[in-house]
């Protein structure tokens, strides 16, 4: 592709625009998608210079990086938010941190901070214990992001060091910690962390990230005490927390977990992700059930339990979760994952269309069973015709990849349950690698798309589907150019033929449509 037709379809392509997730057309296909437009210049005088000065909301914000701190000492101490971002790798020393902090106690009036540091193997517990020193006399902060991904040196003590800090931060209304791949973090650290919560009464979002601290030292102990710290966070609208890969987490931390989350009554948005939690069972997902039930303000809910491996999750457990979603109908939003799962049937998936179609308030669903071998046709209907009945839809997102099973009928009879969806705006259809989908199927597809007049966004996934060839594709593309929300139809016909695999795409305005042939 020449650079003149790059630079063309960066123009073809809107911000809300879909991308490939081919591996080698990525990086390309997100930079043709980016917005560069909100990006702001970097100072020509200056080409090494990161300092950006933002007004948004009326909220005077300041950009810095460690090249730059020392020329922004002294200045803008006015300043209402302040993003500092470090990729340390592996250099040998850091005096960036001492020089943000010192530069925080002159900005007297902040109420925004959000510092990233990622895979510093040299920012260290006692680092940590500088910058909590340095935030704890910010009166004024309403919000904190910490940032700590893959930071070796990072253990419990920098948990312990937070706790003892930030006393005085009685206006706090968001938090976020990542400390994603701190190899250093147990059960002792989330106790220190449970103590540093109880002090934020007035806090309403707060997300905890502890993804790949896998070295088996978080157990349900942890989870347990963390608990009794978020009990305390009665104001709470919005809480996320990412345990991927905390192996030891069982039914019995879990149902801690689910004890404070009685106390959320206001509580408007829920993020849990328990992937890899093998030890967890059935009985586990009818306790979490129990308590999201008495979430009464819930607008938002995302939970992820991917396996990949035998689980002890199964068909009992989604039946669990599907009669408590029928109590749950202040619902706007629901993201439920159930990838790699060998327990999971047709039975299943009707379990979980019977509690969606409670869900009356519902505008967006995404549902992920991807590589669910035991799911056909029968299991993909049961879905498809609870969404019938949720005429506010607007968006809908279903991962069926490398489910075996399903074929071009369970295709046909999903594409005539949307039909009757007069308020939707964006599809994502993912079938790739289902290797009874044929050409036929999109041919079914194509003729029957057509009607969805009120689409804005379309992604449709079947790569690696051995029966479908360029036929089906033609069709599929020529039924687009057709919608009339696409008014500009299809902007450009892409061939690429990078690793001589030939990849046929189709770009319409909020759309790509591909297959690897």
């Amino acid at each position: 592709m020449s650079d003149g037709n790059n630079k063309k379809s960066q123009e073809n392509f809107s911000a809300q625009s879909t991308y490939l997730f081919l591996p080698y057309l990525h990086t390309k296909l997100e930079r043709m998608i980016t917005n560069t437009s909100s990006q702001e210049p970097k100072d020509a005088s200056n080409p090494e210079s990161s300092t950006k000065i933002t007004n948004r909301n009326n909220i005077n914000e300041i950009k810095v990086t460690d090249k730059t701190l020392s020329s922004q000492l002294t200045k803008r101490t006015d300043a209402l938010a302040l993003k500092f971002k470090k990729n340390n790798w592996h250099k040998a020393s850091d005096q960036s941190l001492k020089g943000l902090v010192k530069m925080m106690r002159s900005m007297k009036k902040l109420r925004k901070v959000k510092i990233q540091y990622k895979t510093s193997h040299t920012l260290t517990d006692d680092d940590v214990k500088v910058l909590a020193e340095g935030l704890r006399n910010l009166k004024s902060l309403q919000s904190i992001n910490l940032s700590f991904q893959s930071c070796s040196e990072i253990t419990d003590v920098s948990l312990r060091n937070l706790s003892q800090s930030h006393s005085k931060l009685a206006s706090l209304e968001s938090l976020h910690l990542n400390f994603w791949d701190c190899r250093g973090i147990t059960d002792r650290g989330l106790e220190h962390l449970a103590k540093y919560l109880q002090r934020f009464n007035s806090l309403q979002s707060l997300t905890l990230n502890l993804r790949e601290c896998t070295q088996m030292q978080i157990r349900d102990k942890g989870l347990s005490d963390l608990a009794e710290g978020l009990s305390r966070l009665t104001s709470l609208k919005s809480l996320s927390l990412i345990l991927w890969g905390c192996h030891q987490i069982t039914d019995r931390g879990l149902r801690s977990l689910v004890q404070c989350l009685q106390r959320f009554h206001s509580l408007q948005s829920f993020d849990l992700d328990l992937t890899f939690s093998k030890e967890l069972t059935d009985d586990g997902l009818k306790c979490l059930g129990e308590g999201l039930q008495t979430l009464t303000s819930l607008k938002s809910l995302n939970l992820n339990f991917f396996f990949w491996s035998n689980s002890s999750i199964t068909d009992k457990g989604l039946e669990y979760l599907g009669q408590s979603l029928q109590r749950i109908n202040t619902l706007k939003s629901i993201n439920l994952n159930f990838p790699e799962s060998k327990s999971i049937t047709d039975e299943g998936l009707n379990h979980i269309s019977k509690g969606l179609q409670a869900l009356d308030n519902l505008q967006s669903i995404n549902l992920d069973f991807t590589s669910c071998c035991h799911v056909t046709d029968k299991g993909l209907s049961y879905i498809s015709e609870s969404l019938t009945s949720l005429s506010p839809l607007q968006s809908i997102t279903l991962n069926f990849k490398q489910c075996k099973n399903i074929t071009d009928e369970g295709l046909c009879n999903l594409v005539e349950c949307l039909q009757k969806l007069t308020s939707l705006q964006a599809i994502n259809l993912k079938f790739w690698s289902c290797d009874k989908i044929t050409d036929a199927g999109l041919k079914n597809l194509s003729q029957r798309i057509k009607v969805l007049s009120s689409l804005r966004s379309i992604l449709l996934d079947f790569k690696y589907c051995p029966s479908i060839t360029d036929e089906g594709f033609k069709h599929l593309g020529e039924s687009l150019q057709s919608l009339s929300s696409f008014s500009e139809g299809i902007k450009r016909e892409y061939w690429n033929s990078i690793h001589e695999t030939l990849t046929k795409i189709y770009t319409v305005q909020g759309i790509i449509v591909y297959s690897s042939l």
